[in-house]
C-alpha cells in the first residue's frame, strides 16, 4: 500500500467514526441478563435467517417422511420431534457459529461487519469460546438419544463439515460450498 493510499488491507475496514460497540437495546438480546448477551451473541439469537437455514431441512424432512408412510403418523409425534429438531438446531448452529468466530477472530477484527462480535472484540475469550463450543457439543448429546441410532450417522460428518468451514475461506473463494454440504 503507498503512502497515503486508503485501500485496506481487507475489505470493508474503514472504520466508521463512531464504531464502538453498543449493547443491544431491542430484541431478544435487549432482555437477557449482561453476562448472557455475548454468548447469545455468539449463537446470532438475534439473527433467525440462518436458524432458518438449519431447521427447514428438518422440517421438510419430517413431512416427506410422513407423506411416504402408509399411514400418517399422530400429529403429536410430528410435533415433538419438530421441538427436538428446533433445539438441535439451535445448538448445532449455535456452536457451528462459535467455533467459526473462534477461530476467524483475527480476520474478524479486521473486518468492519464482524469487528463486534463477542471474541473479536475481547467480551469472550478464546479458552471461553472453545468451552462455550464444547458445552453446546455436549448439550446436544442428549437429543441424539432421543433420536434413532442412524441420525448420530448424520450429525457426526455435518457436525465435522462446519468444523472445516472456517479454514474453506483459507483456501477457496467459495467458502459457502463447503458450508453448503451439511444442509445438503
Amino acid at each position: 500500500m503507498k503512502a497515503g493510499d486508503q485501500t485496506p488491507e481487507f475489505p470493508h475496514t474503514s472504520a466508521a467514526p463512531n464504531d464502538q460497540y453498543t449493547p443491544p437495546r431491542k430484541g431478544i438480546l435487549s432482555i437477557l441478563p449482561t453476562a448472557c448477551v455475548p454468548y447469545a451473541e455468539l449463537m446470532r439469537l438475534e439473527k433467525p435467517a440462518g436458524l432458518y437455514a438449519f431447521y427447514f431441512p428438518y422440517i421438510i424432512g419430517i413431512c416427506y417422511a410422513a407423506c411416504m408412510r402408509d399411514s400418517p403418523p399422530p400429529l403429536e409425534h410430528m410435533l415433538s420431534l419438530a421441538g427436538l429438531f428446533l433445539v438441535w438446531c439451535v445448538i448445532l448452529r449455535g456452536a457451528a457459529c462459535t467455533w467459526n468466530d473462534n477461530t476467524d477472530q483475527e480476520f474478524d477484527r479486521k473486518v468492519l461487519r464482524c469487528r463486534h462480535r463477542p471474541i473479536a472484540r475481547g467480551a469472550v475469550s478464546t479458552a471461553q469460546g472453545h468451552l462455550f463450543t464444547a458445552a453446546l457439543g455436549l448439550a446436544g448429546v442428549p437429543i441424539l438419544l432421543n433420536l434413532p441410532a442412524g441420525c448420530t450417522y448424520h450429525a457426526l460428518p455435518v457436525t465435522i463439515l462446519f468444523m472445516l468451514y472456517p479454514f474453506a475461506k483459507r483456501v477457496t473463494y467459495y467458502p459457502q460450498v463447503v458450508l453448503g454440504f451439511p444442509f445438503a
